[in-house]
Order: structure tokens, then sequence, then C-alpha cells
């Protein structure tokens, strides 16, 4: 059993056998990865010839088994490959047909789609495609089986398929000499059936019970793959499977997983610092204080958590806020720094600084990044359609949007300016109260309100 790339080299192998070898171009390989299982030939052992021998040493063949690992996204990223020993068929076939009424007399083979004697219990070898041309593809059928040891009377039948194994075009033939058949004739068809539905069974069940404890750890590791994808959050160890391949693909996932995320944490502090850098960089050009992009960004954050947001998707709106106003760093001095209230001409310029802002943020393609680009971006929409800049009409404004604009608009009003005071707090409650479904989102408005005395105690905890 092993685990093979993409690229055809086998990167886990049982007790690390053939790791590093190549398999590109063999049929297992080729055909699990475009179908959903592949169930292959019977065939000499090639690579595994030098290192597994039989007991009684007769030539090593395999069946083969493989199956193709996918991203959540469906892409084949591996293929985790099984090999048969065909010797346990074999013998499984020699006791079925041994057990048998009048076994004495009976003989089996399994015959390849082409003809090709996998296995006679006579030990006959060859090809007998002549004799599987007369055969018709009922559910079974009868014919003559001519050898050097004599003319027998067979019987044969396709190996049944499963929902996950197509089918080989395999057949199972068993004959008894003609001069032995006499009245046994009419009950042989029975044996034939039973011996044939018991070797297809066990085929099946090869199949079922092969795949099965293979799946089903891998479902679980997927499962585990995707999550740490979305979240990053270390999976729990847990004994998986008895499959020790499976195990160790396990553990080598949850050393990996570790070790991205001790990086991750590394990473996301460092983007935390160049985030807040922006931000403040965005705001020291309006002559801001310091303490606005943190205080607004900490309101954010709470009220996402308040209308129903995730702890990590509060966070990084929390975070994406502090860029809202990056875009006034293109925009002219004599506009951005004016005391006064600007005129047409001065307002169509100041308000350009949202897709500056969008723009400044394109080309890093992070959900981070990205919501902030939209933030940047909509931040001055109103829910009635009267905001800038493309006058977005209620939940046409992304949420996102939506919650900085009112934690926006809070923290500039409890702010005194250059060229304003401080409102009072039931002036602000006054506002909100007429601004709801006209400038804000009537929703988050409620939800602010009722909760504004917890936003105003933590906007007085940054500025103690």
């Amino acid at each position: 059993m092993g685990v093979v790339g993409t690229d055809g080299l086998i990167a886990l192998g049982t007790e690390g056998l053939l790791e590093g070898n190549s398999v590109a171009g063999r049929n297992w390989f080729e055909g699990a990865k475009h179908s959903s299982i592949f169930f292959g030939n019977v065939h000499p052992a090639s690579l595994l010839a030098d290192h597994i021998r039989n007991e009684d040493g007769a030539p090593f063949y395999l069946l083969d088994i493989a199956l193709p690992l996918r991203s959540k996204d469906g892409e084949v990223v591996a293929v985790l490959g099984s090999h048969f020993n065909w010797k346990m068929i074999e013998e499984v076939v020699t006791r079925v047909v041994g057990t048998s009424a009048g076994a004495g007399h009976l003989s089996a083979a399994v015959v390849s789609g082409n003809g090709d004697i996998l296995y006679d219990t006579q030990r006959t070898e060859g090809n007998v495609e002549t004799v599987l041309s007369k055969l018709t593809e009922v559910n079974w059928t009868e014919g003559l089986w001519l050898s050097d040891t004599g003319t027998y009377l067979m019987s044969s039948t396709q190996v049944p398929t499963h929902d996950s194994f197509d089918g080989l075009g395999w057949h199972i033939v068993v004959r008894e000499p003609v001069e032995i058949v006499g009245s046994e004739i009419s009950s042989m068809k029975w044996q034939v059936i039973g011996i044939s539905l018991i070797v297809g069974l066990l085929f099946s069940c090869l199949g079922i019970f092969a795949v099965r404890p293979i799946v089903r750890p891998l479902k679980r590791l997927v499962a585990d793959l995707d999550h740490f994808g979305e979240t990053e959050v270390l999976p729990a160890p847990r004994q998986i499977s008895a499959v020790t391949e499976i195990a160790e693909l396990n553990g080598s996932f949850l050393l990996m997983a570790a070790r991205v995320s001790a990086h991750g944490e590394v990473l996301r502090d460092t983007q935390v610092e160049i985030v807040r850098a922006l931000g403040r960089a965005g705001e020291f050009r309006d002559n801001e204080t310091g303490g606005h992009v943190i205080r607004m960004s900490i309101c954010c954050r709470r009220l996402a958590e308040l209308s129903g947001k995730s702890a990590q998707e509060a966070e990084m709106l929390g975070l994406a806020s502090q860029m809202h106003d990056i875009g006034k760093i293109g925009i002219p001095d004599h506009i951005l720094l004016k005391p006064g209230k600007y005129d047409a001409n001065e307002r169509a310029v100041m308000e350009r600084h949202c897709e500056i802002g969008a723009r400044i943020l394109t080309g890093v393609d992070t959900p981070l990044t990205a919501m902030a680009r939209t933030i940047a971006l909509t931040h001055h929409e109103k829910w009635d359609g009267s905001g800038y800049p493309k006058r977005l009409v209620g939940e046409e404004i992304p949420f996102e949007g939506r919650v900085t604009a009112i934690c926006d608009v809070f923290d500039a009003l409890l702010s005194s300016r250059p060229y304003k005071q401080a409102w009072p707090i039931d002036r602000v409650i006054e506002f909100f109260e007429e601004q709801s479904g006209r400038h804000f989102d009537p929703t988050l408005v409620g939800v602010f309100l009722e909760h504004l005395d917890e936003f105003v105690a933590l906007r007085q905890k940054i500025l103690d």
C-alpha cells in the first residue's frame, strides 16, 4: 500500500518500501486519477518483485486497487494504491472448489476478459479466447472445454460487479470431464451458480472491505484538512484506523498542521501590524488622533459579534476596518486639511478617497485585504441610496461596510475636532434614531443602541 503524488513518485509506502520510485504511466495510477476507484487486472510484480516473494517461490502476481485523493475543490492531489497478492485469491478458489459436492472431478479457472487463464486448479496455462468467444452475455452458459488433458463440459459466469466496481470482464469457469458428467449435468448448474456467487461475493467483499477501512479514515482526514484550511485550528489527535499507513499519514498531517499553525501565527502578527500601520497612515494625513482607528475598529468587532458573526469573522472585520480611510493618502492637502466646508468641486475630489483606497488594496488577494477593500469602497454608502461612490441601497451595501459606517460616525461624533466640539451622548442617540433607515441599517442601529453603554465603555477604555 502506498500514497503517490500527482507526479507519479511514491511519497509514502508500507514500511518505507519503494518510496521515491516512479509509477507514472502505470495503469492503476493513471486509471485512479480519472475515476472514483480503479480495479486492475492481475499482472506480474515489477518494482515489488525484488522485495517480496511467495513462500513457495511461485512467481509474484498482484491485483491492483487504487483510488484518487481529492481536495475540497475536487482536484486530484494524490493516489492511494493497494496491491493484493494473487496467491491469496488462488488459495480461496482452491478451497471453494475442494469443499464442493463432487469436488474430486471438478476443476475451476479464473479467466480474464481477453482469454488469459489467470488461475486454474489443474495448473493449466495459456489463452482460451476461442472458448470465451462462444459464450453469450447471459448470466451463465455451457460449452465444451478442449485441452491436452481431455474434453470437459464447462459452465461459466461473469464475476458480478458492485456499485463501486465496474468489473474487469473476468469469468469463473467450472468444468468436469464429459465421461463423468452423466446425470450430474442438471445439478452441476446449481453448483456452478453457487460457486460463482461465492467467488463473486469474494471479489465484491474484497473491494468493499479493502476500500472501506481506507476511505473512512481518509474522509475524516480530508475533513480535518478542510477544517484546518478554513480555521487553522489544530484537529485533536485520535486513533482513526487500524491501517498503519493511514495512521502514519494522519500523524504526518498533524505534525505539518502544527508547523503551519506556528508559522501562521507569526504571519498573522506581521499582517496585523501592517494593517494597523496602513490605518494610521490614512488617519495621520487627516489630522486625526491615533486613537480613532483603534476605537472604531474595536466597536466594529463588537457590533459584528452582537449581530451574530463568529469570533473569527468579527476579528477580521475589526482589523479590516482600520484601513477604511487609507484612500485619503491620495487626496491633496489643500482639500484634505481644509478647516471649513467644501465647495462642490472639492467635495467631489474628497469623495474619491473611497475608490482610491479600494485601488490601493487591490492586488493582494487575502481574505483580510479583500474585506478591507470592500470597507474602503462602501463605508460612505447610505441605506437610502444617497451615499457615495456607487449610491448602493439597503443590503446592496456589504455587511462590513454598514457596520463600519455606524462605528466610524459614532466615534467621530463623540470626538473633538479643530472645527467642532464632541457631541453629548443624548444628542448622539437622537442622531442615530433619526438616521436609522436613512443613513444606517435600521437592524444594526437597533443592536447598536441596545448595547450603547457597552460601546461607550469600550471607547472610554481606549481613551483612558
